[in-house]
């Protein structure tokens, strides 16, 4: 909850190192310390002043974090009463911005000690939303360069998780990792609108607009987290009614962080409500869907609430210590960033592996699919299709079109081999002509039909072709030797073509194939009619 109030912005008082303070109210851009007051009013259509003691020596930075406001004057007041003036304006930063969403200016050098300074906001949304500090030169220079590295680093993780997640989501069609693509642009997108590194490509994006865009994507950031949870999650964990909750939750956030963003400045005490409110009922559905599905044994909600507690507990330091990760980062928005990056990185390794996982079992299940249907359509004898199998694949060929021709055979006396020599002996001899089919069928689909029947089924060959096939089969079986097995193995074939269905096909070449032993066996026969004629082989 912390991180998600956070990443909206939350109110703190003004002045941080700035010794005393106080502010007025004008209607131009000059104003005094006289008559200032600890509360100020009426100020959203004109300026605020914030006055403020001198720090001690001449080495020190004044730094004013970015908020929503048209106009920022800073005066440095001098003993000998010259005051020296620097400005910036929504659009224009000048030379004064910084990253990690921060305004510096270095009062003048002079003779004069210098005794004052005054900061003036021109159409300022909320005078709580102000973080103005006075700091050591040096200390401002180190912080400067931290937030520097820091922010680098923080983008360029984004930026690359953001492309990943996306490429993944896309190319394996998961909605959760495309939602995990938008968190990671969303905060990426704050990040460079909050930190200033946008002002590099785009200065006039300085002042209103980028606070503006900053707090509406941290706004769907939330969002696109909340539905990268409810996304990731196995299917009926999450309680539909739940889901709908987060649903609605999401959409309540993204519409209270545009009222926020473009609302006006006299209601962004409503806005922040609003915010808070949307945010907060979207927290505590979050954090009773993460229970609920830990409890019904959700592995990725176990990750995803792991992956947001170090984040959480970093802001909850924050908080409690007003420290964040450089010594004027009390915002501890900087942290935040650097650890939304590493957070995001992290879920995108583990919805990485998830992805493989489930591929990897997806891919193993299709070979146990594979291996089972090879299985149930191959004869575990012989190796070849068994009957269902080659049936398939003529039938397959037909459906398409293809001119399929059918060579049927049957072993002659099989059953006196099985009686005399034994079912052992019968067994070898029929793996001995599945593999003599094998090696002379060329592209041809072979298969065991039932008992001694064998059938060999061609594509785009013309009978004659065929014919000649059968009768190189027909040798190579009868070369058939088996050591156990005295007499000789023969077979008789009949081969047709041209049939529309495997029943008209089959009927043709088992007609053929009883002429072929009705003419004295070993011999191949031919369906009629065939064109040009051609004498059987015997």
């Amino acid at each position: 909850m912390a991180l998600l109030l956070l990443l909206v912005g939350a109110p703190v008082l003004a002045g941080g190192l700035v010794r005393t303070d106080c502010f007025t109210v004008s209607e131009v851009a000059r104003s005094s310390p006289a008559g200032c007051t600890a509360t100020p009013a009426g100020y959203h259509d004109r300026w605020l002043w914030l006055h403020a003691a001198a720090a001690p020596g001449r080495d020190w930075r004044a730094t004013v974090r970015h908020s929503r406001f048209d106009a920022l004057v800073v005066v440095f007041r001098y003993a000998d009463g010259v005051e020296m003036r620097q400005s910036v304006g929504t659009g224009d930063f000048g030379s004064h911005w910084r990253i990690g969403g921060k305004l510096a200016f270095d009062p003048p050098l002079r003779h004069a000690a210098l005794t004052g300074v005054s900061f003036g906001f021109r159409n300022l949304a909320s005078h709580e939303l102000l973080r103005v500090r006075l700091m050591p030169t040096r200390a401002a220079d180190r912080g400067e360069s931290v937030a520097t590295l820091i922010a680098g680093a923080a983008m360029a993780l984004l930026g690359f998780a953001a492309a990943y997640n996306l490429g993944v989501g896309a190319g394996a069609r998961r909605r959760a990792v495309l939602w995990h693509a938008a968190w990671a642009a969303c905060v990426l997108g704050w990040g460079l609108l909050w930190t200033q590194v946008a002002l590099f490509l785009a200065p006039a994006l300085a002042g209103r607009p980028a606070v503006q865009g900053s707090i509406f994507l941290a706004s769907c950031a939330i969002a696109c987290a909340g539905q990268f949870f409810v996304s990731s999650l196995e299917r009926d964990v999450l309680p539909r009614w739940l889901a709908t909750i987060l649903n609605i939750s999401a959409l309540a956030i993204v519409a209270a962080g545009a009222y926020a963003a473009i609302g006006p400045r006299a209601q962004m005490a409503l806005a922040e409500d609003l915010v808070g409110l949307a945010v907060l009922s979207s927290a505590v559905a979050l954090v009773a869907g993460i229970t609920v599905a830990i409890r019904r044994g959700s592995r990725m909600a176990r990750d995803f609430a792991l992956s947001w507690a170090v984040p959480v507990l970093a802001v909850v330091w924050t908080y409690v210590g007003n420290r964040g990760l450089t010594p004027d980062d009390d915002s501890g928005q900087l942290l935040v960033l650097a650890l939304c990056a590493l957070q995001t990185v992290g879920l995108s390794l583990i919805v990485s592996h998830r992805l493989a996982s489930v591929r990897r079992e997806r891919r193993e299940a299709r070979e146990r699919e594979a291996a089972l249907r090879a299985l149930a359509d191959t004869d575990p004898l012989t190796g070849l299709l068994n009957r269902r199998g080659f049936v398939s694949r003529v039938e397959t060929a037909l459906a398409a079109d293809r001119p399929v021709g059918l060579i049927l055979l049957d072993l002659d006396h099989f059953k006196s081999i099985n009686d005399r020599f034994g079912h052992a002996a019968g067994d070898r001899v029929l793996s001995a002509v599945a593999g003599a089919l094998n090696a002379h069928a060329g592209e041809g689909t072979v298969g065991r039909l039932g008992g001694e029947e064998f059938g060999v089924a061609v594509i785009g060959l013309p009978i004659a072709a065929l014919a000649r096939l059968a009768d190189r089969l027909r040798r190579a079986i009868a070369g058939i030797a088996i050591a156990e097995v005295s007499a000789e193995v023969t077979a008789s074939f009949g081969v047709a073509a041209g049939g529309e269905t495997f029943e008209s096909l089959y009927r043709a070449a088992d007609q053929t194939l009883y002429r072929a032993k009705a003419q004295g066996r070993d011999r191949v026969a031919i369906a009629e009619p065939i064109d040009p004629p051609l004498a059987l082989v015997s």
